[in-house]
């Protein structure tokens, strides 16, 4: 977890302690276990059922919470995650934001959040925003495909054109196969 998480997670409760509406929580808990069907090498030395044979194998639980009011909203979404392949558990912070309707024409979110520009999820034309490539060839939902940052986006609402400026203090680089779940 980077060190601007828990700060980012206090001021999105510290901004949203007002709220007027019920928040609304909800979640799921899957397990995944994906197998190859065939020896890699180049990963496992011929063995069919050794130790890199799935490349995926994990207990997911997630929680998410909003809620907000007219003039604001907040939203939490957290992952832990069991993975049997590394063997370690660990929580995901993949959400964790306030938006404020400052005005009709001006809205900004701070904090923890998948960000896309474009058209749709597999489009990526004018969107240079992080993705998780290992998450996508390992059969995760397609939630998963963009890797979420510490952003502050700030959207700017006119007759014409509409403005969006997302700023990160900090580069996140895709995640790409480095040899452990995908040979490469």
């Amino acid at each position: 977890m980077r060190k601007g998480l828990f700060t980012t997670v206090l001021a999105v409760l510290a901004i949203t302690s007002g709220a007027q509406a019920e928040p609304y929580i909800s979640g799921f808990v899957e397990g995944t276990q994906v197998f190859r069907v065939e020896s890699n090498d180049a990963l496992d030395s011929g063995a069919v059922f050794g130790e890199r044979a799935y490349p995926r194998s994990e207990v997911r639980a997630q929680l998410r919470l909003s809620g907000g009011g007219e003039r604001d909203e907040y939203f939490l979404r957290t992952d832990f995650v069991s993975d049997r392949l590394t063997g370690e558990s660990y929580v995901n912070v993949r959400e964790a934001y306030a938006k404020l309707y400052v005005s009709e024409r001006l809205d900004i979110k701070v904090g923890r959040q998948v960000a896309t520009w474009g058209t749709g999820d597999l489009l990526f034309a004018n969107d240079l925003f992080a993705r998780d490539w290992v998450a996508f060839f390992t059969g995760m939902d397609l939630a998963y495909l963009k890797e979420p940052q510490d952003l502050l986006r700030i959207g700017i609402y006119t007759n014409g054109p509409t403005l969006e400026l997302a700023l990160s203090p900090y580069h996140t680089a895709d995640n790409i196969p480095n040899g452990q779940r995908l040979s490469v």
